[in-house]
C-alpha cells in the first residue's frame, strides 16, 4: 500500500469511530428517528448524483434493495441511536464491532455447513470480549437494553452482508449505496415527520450535518476508492482501526469513563473477529472443484461492501 492509501485508511477508520460521538450530540435536541432520517437522506445527496452513472448494473436487482436498506441502514441506524440514549458512545462503538462475529454464527446455517476450527474459536474469543466489555466500563455497570441494542445492530449488519453477497452480485457499490440510502429515506420520512423538533442547537445540528455528509456519504465514497486501489481484503482493515478512535472520541471529547477491561475487551472483540474471518466454512458434503472456483470469483464490489461494518 502505499503512503496515500494508509493515509485515507487512518482517516476513514478516524471518520467512522466519530460517527458515535457525533450520534451522541445529535441526539441532544432530536429525536432517533428524526437523526436517522437526516443521517440517510442528506447521505443520499451526496452518493446519488455518484452513483446515477452505474445505475445500470441495478438492473434486476431492485426487489433486493428494499431488504438490504432495512438490515444495512434502517435497523441499526435506529438500534445505535436509540442505544446511545442509554450506554456511552465509545461503547456502542466496541460493540458495534461484533459484525463479523455473528456473521461468523450466521453463515453456518445459512449455508448448512460447520465452521472451520479457527473461526469456531475466534467467535468464542470475540463474544468473551464482548461479555467483559459489557460488564464493566470504567463508571459501573451498564445499561443492558442498550447494550442488547448495539448487538442488535451488528446482527443486522451481518444480516445485511449475507444478503448483499446473495442478492446484490454484480452491481456497482456506488449505485447500490445510492439505493439503500435512497430507500431508507423513503421508509423513515413518514415516521419523522411526526417526531419535528422545536429547534436544533448549532452543536447538534453540525454533528447531524458531519455523520451524515462526511461520516456516511464522504466516508464511503472514500472506502470505495480504497477498494478499487488497494482491493476489498486491506480496505476492511477499518474495521478493525475505526472502534479503537471511538472509544478514543468518548473517553476524550466526551468525558465517557473508560476502563482498562474496555481496552482488553476491544482487544478481544477485534482478534476475535479477525480470526472468525480467516478460515472459510467447511461444507457437510464434498462439493466439487468446479463449484469451489466459482464460489470464491466474488465480484470485489460486492465483497467488499458487505465485509465493512458503518457505524
Amino acid at each position: 500500500m502505499t503512503a496515500r492509501s494508509w493515509g485515507l485508511l487512518g482517516l476513514l477508520a478516524a471518520i467512522w469511530g466519530s460517527s458515535y460521538l457525533f450520534i451522541a450530540l445529535g441526539l441532544t435536541d432530536v429525536s432517533p428517528v428524526m437523526l436517522v432520517f437526516l443521517r440517510a437522506a442528506l447521505a443520499a445527496a451526496v452518493v446519488v448524483p455518484l452513483g446515477l452513472r452505474h445505475r445500470h448494473t441495478l438492473r434486476g436487482h431492485w426487489k433486493a434493495v428494499p431488504l438490504l436498506a432495512l438490515s444495512q441502514v434502517v435497523a441499526p441506524f435506529l438500534l445505535i441511536s436509540f442505544a446511545e440514549q442509554r450506554i456511552p458512545s465509545s461503547l456502542a462503538g466496541v460493540l458495534v464491532s461484533s459484525q463479523p462475529l455473528w456473521l461468523a454464527v450466521l453463515l453456518p446455517l445459512l449455508r448448512a455447513g460447520r465452521p472451520a476450527l479457527v473461526s469456531g474459536v475466534g467467535t468464542l474469543v470475540g463474544f468473551g470480549g464482548v461479555a467483559l466489555v459489557t460488564g464493566y466500563d470504567g463508571g459501573g455497570a451498564v445499561d443492558l437494553a442498550g447494550v442488547v441494542m448495539v448487538l442488535g445492530a451488528g446482527l443486522s449488519y451481518a444480516l445485511a452482508a449475507w444478503w448483499a453477497r446473495h442478492a446484490m452480485t454484480g452491481v456497482h457499490p456506488l449505485a447500490q449505496t445510492a439505493a439503500m440510502l435512497t430507500t431508507a429515506s423513503i421508509v423513515l420520512a413518514p415516521f419523522a415527520a411526526f417526531q419535528l423538533p422545536s429547534s436544533i442547537g448549532l452543536v447538534s445540528g453540525g454533528a447531524i450535518l458531519v455523520v451524515a455528509v462526511v461520516g456516511t456519504g464522504g466516508a464511503f465514497v472514500i472506502f470505495t476508492w480504497l477498494v478499487k486501489n488497494v482491493g476489498p481484503a486491506r480496505a476492511s482493515l477499518v474495521s478493525y482501526l475505526a472502534p479503537a478512535f471511538a472509544l478514543g472520541y468518548g473517553a476524550v471529547l466526551l468525558r465517557e469513563p473508560v476502563g482498562l477491561l474496555s481496552f482488553v475487551g476491544l482487544a478481544l472483540v477485534l482478534a476475535g473477529s479477525w480470526l472468525s474471518t480467516r478460515t472459510t466454512l467447511r461444507p457437510r458434503w464434498p462439493v466439487p472443484r468446479r463449484t469451489r472456483v466459482v464460489a470464491l470469483q466474488q465480484p470485489e464490489s460486492c465483497a467488499a461492501t458487505s465485509s465493512t461494518t458503518e457505524p
